[in-house]
């Protein structure tokens, strides 16, 4: 038995599986680039059971010869992420959209510039 193993067998931990990214670690050796899976989450039964929605992602590799793994206890939270307000620039055309978007902009909101500016896309977003 290596000693990885023995040492999950030991804590009564296991590998968490990593989505995207399959390897953590490369090198090239005599023109052969190698890929290894080196860099691991561990997780005990108890724990797995604590955070069933954790997520253990790999990162890109950087200045290293190693990717970073990221364990997200809580992936629920950033699954719903909002769309972008787009501009379309046809939008301009419509007398409509014009005198929709001066009523909302005309409106009073106080706070800094960029505070404003945000708040009033929100508010036009909606309407």
């Amino acid at each position: 038995m290596t000693r990885l193993p023995s040492f999950l067998n030991f804590c009564q931990a296991r590998s968490l599986p990593v989505l995207g990214r399959r390897f953590t670690w490369k090198k090239r050796i005599h023109g052969h680039l190698i890929y290894e899976q080196l860099d691991r989450a561990l997780g005990r039964q108890d724990w797995c059971c604590q955070y069933p929605d954790c997520r253990v992602t790999a990162g890109p590799f950087t200045c290293s010869d190693h990717c970073y793994v990221m364990l997200d206890t809580n992936p629920a939270q950033f699954a719903q992420r909002k769309s972008l307000f787009r501009y379309q620039s046809h939008w301009s055309h419509y007398h409509e959209a014009q005198s929709i978007v001066r009523k909302k902009w005309l409106g009073h909101i106080t706070g800094a510039p960029m505070f404003r500016f945000t708040r009033n896309c929100v508010t036009l977003r909606a309407s």
